[in-house]
């Protein structure tokens, strides 16, 4: 929700409709402070010169930027090397 450009009080708020219980938006703020360096992590991670196979889908979703809402596509890409091993 977060990547989506959703508030924490927004997240927090949405939660509470969908699940029936509350978090806080400090705890929001506690779970992305704590997730983001590990996406960093993964974005910024070495990819293989060479993929035997790879795998597109892609999914059209709103997404939220300051004010503004766009329709977006969404990659998701999984390639496995020559030795059989994973990276999406």
């Amino acid at each position: 929700m977060y990547a989506r450009g959703m508030s924490q009080r927004d997240i927090s708020s949405t939660i509470e409709e969908i699940y029936g219980f509350s978090v806080s938006h400090e705890m929001i703020s506690d779970i992305t402070d704590h997730v983001l360096p590990e996406l960093e992590e993964w974005q910024t991670r070495p990819l293989s010169n060479c993929y035997a196979f790879v795998f597109v889908d892609c999914m059209f979703t709103t997404i939220r930027n300051q004010y503004e809402s766009k329709k977006y596509a969404v990659y998701t890409i999984l390639g496995y090397t020559m030795e059989g091993k994973a990276y999406g």
